[in-house]
């Protein structure tokens, strides 16, 4: 696909610098200009890495996402979602709260209480370019303000967690997964296989569409719903960036029995 939408900007590039008195203003641009731009574009790693996700992105979606809608952003994504919530009385949660912008945002659009989970200490390892061990951190003494009905649970998720199944047996409603690794995805759905049922609804924030995406939230994912059998569908999904939201349609009872 990229190569077939190369040939045809080089066509326009060639028609502008042949037919158009910009093409010759183009052309005084000294050598080096284009020289600096073509290595920049050919030799950048990082640069080809992304539009290589970006391409696999594309192919899953065209694939797997055929009826979920494209949205532009999470806000828009969170309210499509909201509207799919059918579990009476289950569970609001978000792991991940950071700097509290979207724990906030689900907490203004419902009248109950959310769940926060958040050790604030930033990410335990590394994730990819950029975030590396301790990406995130926010200093307790400089948490954000929440709003009433947000409930904190701060510490490790394996230790919060543990807690949190054993006093709330309602199932999960709707869940936010905002933590990035594989490592921190997988524990949140083991630790609540029990509480996720038929209309759960998971909203994953790092899902795709980034360097080596198959290997964090979305392995985490694909892994529990093949191990549990469960079957889901795509809602909506961000057309410029990571998140997509999913509803769980069949859920073994097997798995429901705590």
């Amino acid at each position: 696909m990229i190569y077939y939408i190369q040939k045809i900007v080089k066509k326009i590039i060639n028609y502008i610098l042949n037919n158009s008195d910009i093409g010759s203003k183009i052309m005084a641009f000294p050598k080096e200009v284009y020289e600096i731009n073509l290595k920049t574009n050919s030799q950048n790693i990082e640069y080809q890495l992304n539009l290589n996700s970006l391409k696999s992105t594309v192919d899953y979606v065209e694939h797997n996402l055929t009826y979920a809608q494209p949205l532009s952003n999470f806000m828009e994504i969170c309210d499509h979602a909201l509207t799919k919530v059918s579990l009476i009385d289950g569970l609001f949660c978000e792991f991940g709260v950071y700097k509290g912008g979207t724990i906030n945002y689900i907490a203004s659009k419902i009248n109950c209480q959310i769940h926060g989970f958040d050790s604030f200490e930033g990410l335990p390892e590394f994730w990819r370019s950029g975030y590396d061990t301790g990406a995130f951190k926010v200093e307790h003494s400089k948490l954000p303000i929440f709003n009433p009905n947000v409930c904190l649970h701060i510490g490790l998720f394996e230790d919060t967690l543990k807690n949190f199944v054993e006093e709330y047996k309602q199932p999960i409603a709707f869940l936010h997964i905002d933590c990035d690794l594989y490592s921190s995805t997988k524990t949140i759905l083991d630790y609540l296989v029990n509480r996720i049922r038929e209309g759960t609804i998971i909203v994953f924030n790092e899902y795709f569409n980034y360097p080596g995406w198959q290997q964090h939230e979305f392995k985490a994912f694909q892994e529990f719903v093949k191990i549990n059998q469960i079957t889901y569908e795509y809602l909506c999904y961000n057309q410029y960036h990571e998140q997509v939201a999913v509803i769980i349609t069949h859920f073994p009872s097997l798995n429901k029995t705590n």
